[in-house]
């Protein structure tokens, strides 16, 4: 089948959950549990929040006011370095570490104005279970999207009236707090892999490409049906090779890196034995 969509958001087990957090940056890990619904989380005030359900706004003017943070890794893996994002999109099963800063988000906010307040939405509009019909786009960066969700001219689709998921209230910390708990150091372009080997190309030395397609009424790799007793690559150990995964068909692949229909996801690994 083709999933199901519902309509009551949950964080760890709680609808629409109430998150206190200090002025200080934090390290999240989102995780697309459902089974059919794709996210593009963005960060917006109260102010705003109240406004988009209010009027509406239009895909310019919430990306605009949309709060920046950082994203350090994605799925499995931690990047190189940190990246300012503004939005961050999650298909099944992906996963994404950010790192947000609410002191930042509050600096120029007098402390005597009390505790403040930060939504966290999904602007993603999505009415099936086969997937969004829009422009994905999550700043053209291959490390997030294959390239081909960046195709220039499509524009991007962002709900007029963003979905909250959590609610953040954020409480000033005291300078005696503060000193006895050094914030984070972490920061846009700060490096965080510095150990990471990088693959030259010249040591690629197979490409190989896998096309997800339906047939027969069921889901096929390369034209064949899954078969354990088979392996469709058979890489040496120590050896780079360059995966490519293709998607035939008009909708989500549920395989575990998640393929977008009419695309082609491209990366470069190493075999090893663990």
């Amino acid at each position: 089948h083709n999933g199901y969509l519902g309509d009551t958001f949950f964080a760890n087990g709680v609808p629409w959950p109430v998150k206190t957090v200090g002025d200080r940056k934090y390290r999240l890990r989102f995780l697309d549990g459902a089974n059919a619904r794709i996210y593009r989380l963005r960060i917006l005030s109260e102010a705003d929040f109240i406004r988009s359900q209010q009027v509406g706004l239009g895909a310019e003017e919430l990306a605009a006011r949309a709060k920046p943070f950082l994203q350090i890794g994605k799925d499995s893996w931690m990047w190189s370095a940190a990246l300012p994002r503004t939005s961050v999109v999650l298909a099944m099963a992906n996963r994404a570490d950010l790192i947000v800063d609410f002191g930042g988000l509050v600096a120029d906010i007098p402390p005597e104005a009390g505790a403040q307040v930060f939504y966290l939405v999904n602007t993603m509009p999505q009415f099936d279970g086969r997937g969004p019909k829009g422009k994905l786009d999550d700043g053209g960066d291959p490390r997030v999207l294959p390239l081909p969700f960046d195709v220039p001219g499509r524009p991007l689709v962002e709900l007029d009236r963003p979905i909250a998921l959590i609610k953040f209230v954020v409480e000033r910390e005291t300078a005696e707090f503060k000193q006895a708990h050094p914030d984070a150091t972490v920061a846009a372009g700060t490096v965080l892999m510095p150990q990471r080997e990088r693959i030259p190309d010249e040591d690629v030395v197979a490409v190989r490409e896998f096309i997800f397609e339906r047939g027969k009424g069921a889901w096929q790799i390369n034209g064949r049906f899954y078969d354990p007793t088979i392996a469709n690559a058979a890489p040496q150990i120590g050896s780079a090779g360059k995966p490519q995964q293709r998607d035939l068909a008009e909708e989500w692949i549920p395989a575990t890196a998640a393929v977008a229909g009419g695309t082609r996801s491209t990366s470069i690994s190493r075999a090893t034995n663990s």
